[in-house]
């Protein structure tokens, strides 16, 4: 009899430790996942807790006390600021949101503009293209045939 319960026993799942109603696994010790990802879980949170409270002691608090009350108003303040920026149209000022064209000139257009003879674009593409053909394409030299002329 004993020997049919523990062939029985590995071969049906068990529950969760935790009562969830989910069934467990060898694995996760026993615990369905949720249960056992929650479980990791409080162990990391014990486990940083507890080395952050042993650094924390170590600390003069006087010192610290003094600096986040200082430097804590004015960074909201620019933060804000920069978020209110509205992308427009150099040309006819049309706000032209996340569909602008930026031109090589550093400049962002709406798509009636977005040409560079459309907006009187200032940037040299000749020069530009010049200079690219020139660095990408190899010079080319004629070997020297001394002897076989």
């Amino acid at each position: 009899m004993a020997s049919e319960d523990r062939l029985k026993g590995p071969d049906q799942p068990k529950l969760c430790i935790n009562g969830c109603g989910f069934f467990g696994t060898a694995a996760n010790q026993n615990r369905c996942s949720k249960c056992y990802r929650d479980h990791v879980l409080r162990k990391l949170e014990k486990s940083s807790s507890s080395s952050s409270s042993t650094v924390v002691p170590s600390l003069s608090l006087p010192s610290l006390s003094p600096s986040p009350t200082t430097s804590s108003s004015p960074p909201p303040a620019s933060s804000v600021g920069s978020k209110a920026t509205v992308n427009r149209c150099v040309s006819c000022r049309k706000r032209v949101g996340l569909l602008g064209f930026t031109c090589r000139c550093g400049s962002t257009f709406c798509s009636i503009h977005r040409y560079p003879e459309k907006h009187q674009c200032g940037f040299d593409f000749k020069t530009t293209g010049r200079i690219a053909i020139s660095e990408t394409s190899p010079t080319i030299k004629a070997d020297k045939l001394d002897e076989r002329i």
